[in-house]
């Protein structure tokens, strides 16, 4: 699997773009909080990781914004989705102390605000949501 490198800043005319910027009082208020964003990334260049080695890609965000409330709890449940197309395991399982963090329970009465994982196939259907879950989402097509 080839790597992928991240370059980590916005030029000033794109600081609008940069919704982390909206967070930055709860980043260092929080520093081992967990934030669910979304964003959009672009090629921006390759490296050499070595004689004879693939080239490596660097991407740059052309966009990012931080999710909260309902659209965080759908923002989780898209990635895991996307994590187990790639044979990965939930986000949760994967995070040492996934429990721990009131970012990631829910704020209702809850499996998740239980600190209980929330275990594919045991009929939780996810985040409850007035919006339309994303076709895409479901398994059974």
């Amino acid at each position: 699997m080839t790597a992928v490198t991240i370059s980590g800043t916005f030029n000033k005319d794109e600081r609008p773009n940069n919704g982390l910027e909206t967070i930055a009082e709860d980043l260092i208020g929080n520093q081992l909080g967990r934030h669910v964003v979304v964003g959009i990334v672009q090629f921006a260049g390759a490296s050499m990781a070595g004689p004879n080695e693939p080239l490596v890609p660097r991407v740059k965000f052309l966009a990012i914004e931080p999710l909260t409330a309902d659209a965080a709890d759908q923002g989780r449940q898209i990635l895991d989705q996307a994590r187990k197309l790639r044979g990965l395991g939930l986000i949760a399982e994967t995070l040492f102390d996934a429990a721990a963090d009131p970012v990631d329970q829910a704020d209702d009465a809850g499996p998740a605000a239980s600190g209980e994982p929330i275990i594919p196939g045991t009929g939780d259907d996810g985040p409850v949501s007035e919006r339309k879950r994303d076709e895409w989402l479901d398994d059974q097509k």
